[in-house]
């Protein structure tokens, strides 16, 4: 189960600071003065950017303010290792010289700001402001990214500008794959999705900028993506947003709606089909000689007939065009003729035909027979029209008068008054009226008094002009007398004599009102989202309470409620729910109210993948009777929220009473965006926390680190002082071996005292780099250490940057190590006057003996150059391999007096300074130390094979050896060539 997380005041209000600069007097200044002006903002300060990295590691801070140059590091350097860590992070450089050329490599470098160093005051001024700023928008960038995570999920655009269109404030995923440009692109330019829009619908587009720039929403649809040639249609919702009188930035929302325009343009292909149906121009004409059976006709009739032309000019029978009529016609037209014969009356026929090319054709045949004064026909001639499109138009007409029968749209005719001529069957599904119910009736009877002018005004406009159209959205009466929406498109048809009215088609647009409600109401949500998350003067208790607020607000519910879930281990029941945070007045739905979960809405909540809603909850066998009774709640919506992916516990909105209609898609997405965005801040909050606990646990570690070290410094080095004296009383009254094996013991206790003393204190002095030449400070360390009779061969002349005393700390462990263990005569025989290594103001003295057998009596010890640092080498036996993991282990040993702490405090120097240290074997067979990762200043040689000894070049090379008689250390030259043992 998750850690509870209380609510306490946020501190994304608070603004901490790195501040890095060598000047020590000028950071503390600084830091004072801004502290004291500003509360608002806390000040940490850094000497090196070695200690800004470190700090860094361990604390949280909203800005980081570094000197061109802190200490030896270049703050550029240390740009880098910050932005590593943190690539938004803001960083601002400030300098005393060259400010030009400063600001701009500090800006090209990824600085977020530079500041030139001033006399006076105003300068910690201008630098806080400056870091309030950057942290600000830091914070909301962050914000914006939070936002972008709750909007991922859907497929429509959700995007906010500001009101000049110059900066893009959010945009969702969406937007790349409906508009086909990258989200990059939009980002540096916040107009490159006109460049997006069909060329002939950009003048709409901009038009609609400027409408929402000037204060007024839109609704626009226009064809977009160039990559699929602008394929895809959108429907754009967009609305300013207004503080004062000012617009500030404007929201948008858009869905593709390609789908839907294909339909629509189906169905209208289809209506200019049926109103194109016109009647076929003449074919020809015939001349039919009855008495002689000669069928005299042109061209052209001959043609549709499959007769030759010449032929038929020259006259054929009538049953050579005949026999090309359809089959299942030809009777029917034989009857038709010799009724219209015996009848001396007129003929028509429509009837299928088949033509030359062997296509079925439509034709209209007209005609009358002429007789005698006997009654007896002589003549029959007519005239032959192809009826084949008007035929296609019929059919087209007939399917769509069907489909008019089934259409969910209205069709209805008008006359000029605007009174009802026809209604179509649908007007009974959506509006509740048999359609003889409302011929005769006004249409602007039944249309919503707040939406009847609009509706007048474009019946006006249609009446004025022959075939235009209009557009218009109104509520219209139902038969129930309840309102619903409707699209209506009116054509003037007035000069139609087909028609004679106003043809009016009506869609009912009632849910879609609903969704532009919701998606209105979504976008002024997410807007507000976006204002509480980047509000940096509330605190997390304050932005939850007026999350609950709007909440409320938003869905008209009295009471809302944050509540923390306790439960029990798996196989035990039960659980408790407490309210952490509430709105409204319920008196169980209060903060600090504490009950058992079986007893609450929220224990079925916890259970459920999504969200739980119920618009009555006494009905809803999902709650538990004891529920209903504890809390007496009508309605319900909740859901979980998880810090951390662990159950926290729930937000939750209800009523008193039942709600009529049940939760809509809007409302169940406006509270997941809620429950995800508590789920979010908890979790901040939660992680500032931790880093905060830790810090302190850091420090209360560091304290009984120091109080360690001050223990051993007084508390046992006092003791270890008397002792020393007395022993050197004892020796001048009498000579005993055991006076020796007691002074031995002390000399034994002193070293690990100070061994002790160096780890426990390598916190306390922080590495302050400097150029330190490596031979002159190796030349210190070899007169401090005991060095007996071995020698020193030093091969580099190399200068780097390091911490002087604690590189002499590892250096002479080092050599220690080698001339202790690799010799094999006894202390006594060393100088009693020895130099005692490592005693200065930052470090105790270093006079470990770490227990690392290799190396002999005349040991060599062998100073040298390799790849980026520099090794400490001897030509004794070595280090086995499998003990080379083990060496630098706190306390591991082979010698009988050894601590086992020098090659730790070894090891400490080398991470202090992050370089690196290997064990190897030598290139005489004994142990080398490598140390990498150094920083080299300076080198009058850096081409040579690193990391080996020096080719015999002519030259020489300093060497120090122990004399075999007294054991006073002597400095010289060797001269090329020389066996380095000697």
């Amino acid at each position: 189960m998750a850690d509870t997380v209380s609510i306490s005041p946020d501190m994304s209000d608070s603004v901490s600071v790195l501040l890095v600069d060598a000047d020590v007097e000028f950071a503390a200044e600084a830091a004072g003065y801004v502290e004291r002006r500003y509360d608002r903002i806390t000040v940490e300060t850094a000497t090196t950017a070695a200690k800004g990295v470190t700090q860094l590691e361990q604390g949280t801070f909203d800005c980081v303010v570094a000197d061109c140059v802190t200490g030896t590091n270049d703050a550029f350097d240390f740009l880098e290792a910050v932005r590593d860590r943190d690539p938004d992070r803001p960083f601002i450089v400030v300098a005393e010289q060259d400010p030009e050329t400063v600001a701009a490599e500090s800006i090209s470098r990824g600085a977020t700001d530079y500041l030139q160093k001033r006399s006076g005051t105003g300068q910690f001024d201008l630098l806080a402001n400056r870091v309030l700023n950057a942290v600000e928008r830091y914070r909301a960038k962050r914000a914006e990214r939070r936002l972008g995570e709750l909007t991922e999920h859907t497929d429509k655009i959700l995007s906010i500008f500001d009101a000049d269109w110059t900066e893009l404030q959010f945009v969702n995923s969406a937007y790349a794959d409906i508009w086909g440009r990258s989200l990059e692109r939009l980002h540096d330019d916040p107009t490159d999705f006109v460049n997006g829009v069909h060329p002939d619908d950009r003048e709409r587009v901009e038009e609609a900028m400027a409408a929402l720039s000037s204060g007024d929403p839109v609704d626009l649809e226009c064809r977009v993506n160039e990559d699929e040639a602008y394929g895809r249609w959108v429907r754009i919702w967009g609305e300013p947003i207004v503080e004062g009188n000012e617009v500030v930035r404007v929201a948008g929302l858009a869905t593709e709606i390609t789908d839907q325009k294909r339909q629509e343009r189906e169905l209208r292909d289809a209506k200019l089909q049926l109103e194109a149906a016109i009647d076929a121009g003449t074919v020809g004409t015939w001349e039919w000689d009855v008495r002689e059976d000669r069928f005299v006709a042109g061209p052209a009739f001959a043609e549709t007939f499959g007769v030759d032309p010449a032929a038929a000019q020259e006259g054929v029978s009538l049953e050579r065009f005949v026999s090309s009529i359809h089959a299942n016609d030809r009777d029917r037209v034989e009857s038709a003729i010799q009724a219209a014969i015996d009848a001396c009356d007129s003929y028509e026929q429509e009837y299928r035909v088949h033509n030359a090319a062997g296509e079925l054709r439509w034709v209209l045949a007209r005609g009358h027979v002429e007789c005698d004064e006997d009654g007896t026909a002589i003549r029959f001639p007519g005239a032959l029209m192809d009826i084949t499109e008007k035929k296609r138009a019929e059919h087209e007409l007939q399917r769509h008068e069907a489909f008019l029968e089934e259409s969910t749209d209205i069709v209805t005719v008008v006359d000029a008054a605007g009174t009802i001529e026809y209604h179509s069957p649908s007007v009974d599904e959506i509006l509740g009226y048999d359609s003889t119910d409302v011929t005769g009736t006004n249409a602007f009877e039944l249309a919503h008094p707040d939406d009847s002018g609009e509706l007048v005004e474009a019946f006006g406009d249609l009446l004025g002009v022959s075939g235009a159209s209009e557009r218009a959205e109104a509520r219209f009466r139902t038969a129930d007398g309840e309102w619903r929406w409707l699209e209506v498109h009116g054509t003037n048809q007035l000069a139609n004599p087909a028609v004679d009215g106003i043809v009016v088609n009506s869609r009912d647009i009632t849910e879609r009102k609903r969704q532009e409600r919701e998606r209105k109401a979504l976008i002024e949500f997410l807007q507000w989202l976006y204002d509480l998350t980047t509000d940096v003067d509330r605190s997390l208790e304050g932005k939850i309470s007026r999350l609950l607020e709007l909440g409320c607000e938003r869905l008209d519910l009295p009471y809302g409620f944050l509540s923390r879930i306790e439960r029990r281990e798996a196989d035990e029941p039960g659980g408790t729910q407490t309210i952490v945070q509430a709105h409204g007045t319920h008196d169980r739905l209060q903060p600090g109210e504490s009950g058992p979960l079986s007893r609450t809405y929220c224990r079925e909540t916890i259970d459920s993948d999504d969200l739980l809603a119920t618009a009555d909850a006494a009905a809803d066998d999902r709650y538990t009777e004891e529920a209903y009774e504890q809390f007496e709640l009508g309605c319900y919506v909740g859901g979980q929220v998880r810090v951390e992916d662990e159950l926290y516990g729930t937000l939750c909105f209800a009523a008193d009473e039942p709600r009529e209609e049940e939760f809509s898609t809007g409302d169940r997405m406006i509270v997941r965006l809620m429950n995800r965005w508590v789920s979010y801040e908890l979790e901040r909050h939660r992680t500032t926390a931790e880093l905060e606990r830790a810090n302190e646990r850091l420090e209360r570690t560091n304290e009984r680190l120091e109080s360690f070290a001050s223990v051993v410094s007084h508390d046992l080095r006092n003791p270890l002082n008397v002792a020393s004296g007395h022993l050197e009383l004892a020796r001048t009254n009498q000579d005993s071996d055991h006076l020796e094996e007691a002074d031995a013991a002390l000399d034994r206790i002193e070293t690990l005292v100070d061994d002790l003393l160096t780890l426990a204190r390598q916190g306390d002095s922080a590495v302050e780099p400097e150029p330190v030449s490596l031979p002159d400070l190796v030349d210190d360390c070899w007169r401090s250490v005991e060095t007996g009779n071995a020698a020193l061969h030093v091969e580099t002349d190399r200068t780097i940057s390091a911490d002087r005393t604690r590189l002499q700390q590892l250096l002479e462990n080092l050599v220690r190590n080698a001339v202790e263990h690799g010799s094999t005569s006894p202390r006594s025989q060393t100088p009693e006057d020895a130099v005692e290594h490592g005693s200065t103001s930052h470090a105790e003295p270093d006079s470990s003996a770490d227990a690392i057998d290799h190396g002999g009596e005349g040991v060599t010890v062998t100073i040298a150059d390799v790849d980026g640092g520099f090794a400490v080498e001897d030509d004794g036996p070595g280090i086995p391999p499998e003990e080379r993991d083990r060496v630098f282990e706190p306390g591991y040993t082979t010698e009988p007096d050894g601590t086992g702490l020098g090659l730790r405090i070894v090891e400490d120097v080398v991470d202090d300074h992050d370089w690196s240290i290997d064990v190897v074997d030598g290139n005489d067979g004994g142990a080398r130390f490598d140390v990498t990762g150094v920083d080299v200043l300076e080198s009058a040689n850096d081409e040579g094979d690193h990391g080996k000894k020096p080719a015999d070049d002519g030259g020489d090379h300093l060497t120090e050896s122990a004399d075999d008689g007294d054991g006073a250390c002597s400095v010289g030259r060797r001269p090329s060539g020389t066996d380095e043992s000697d």
